[in-house]
């Protein structure tokens, strides 16, 4: 994923790689700051980025990043609730079910989420791919990473709510 594809965040990916998997559960962090912010992945992916000590400034920096101003996915939902209409497959979901996830993610809950061990992480992807989530896949290559991967114009969104439920 890079900042020019236009893939601001992991929910709006058909596939997301980390060589660590504790990076899957840094990732709340980076959806916290994209749908509340406008700030994308890319931009988030240096370990030593911390969002919770972003002044106003550096805020508005990494809006205008290259030149193009990013508005936050909440402000402006369209891209996400397009990876969570109804699909054959998939008939009950709902275009509001990836919203009401967003809503759902807040500060308190982010910060827990993001200290999820790779262990967890690991375990409950390998339950729920495939076998809850159909449309998703999930490969363990051990010690050169792991991959989240689902169809085209499908997003893997539906795992990392799966994985927020380990904290309740």
């Amino acid at each position: 994923m890079y900042y020019e594809a236009g893939w601001p965040c992991p929910l709006m990916s058909q596939m997301v790689y980390h060589k660590n998997p504790q990076e899957f559960a840094r990732d709340f962090e980076r959806i916290y700051a994209d749908y509340h912010c406008g700030i994308p992945i890319p931009l988030l992916l240096p370990p030593e980025m911390n969002i919770w000590q972003l002044s106003l400034q550096e805020i508005a920096e990494l809006n205008e990043y290259k030149g193009f101003a990013r508005r936050s996915g909440r402000k402006y939902p369209a891209g996400y609730k397009s990876f969570s209409k109804p699909q054959e497959f998939l008939p009950k979901q709902k275009e509001t079910d990836i919203m009401n996830f967003l809503e759902g993610l807040n500060k308190e809950k982010v910060q827990k989420l993001s200290k999820l061990p790779a262990s967890k992480i690991k375990a409950k992807f390998a339950q729920i791919a495939e076998k809850e989530l159909v449309e998703v896949r999930y490969r363990d290559y051990q010690e050169r990473g792991a991959v989240l991967i689902t169809g085209a114009n499908l997003s893997v969104w539906r795992a990392y709510r799966a994985l927020s439920e380990l904290i309740a």
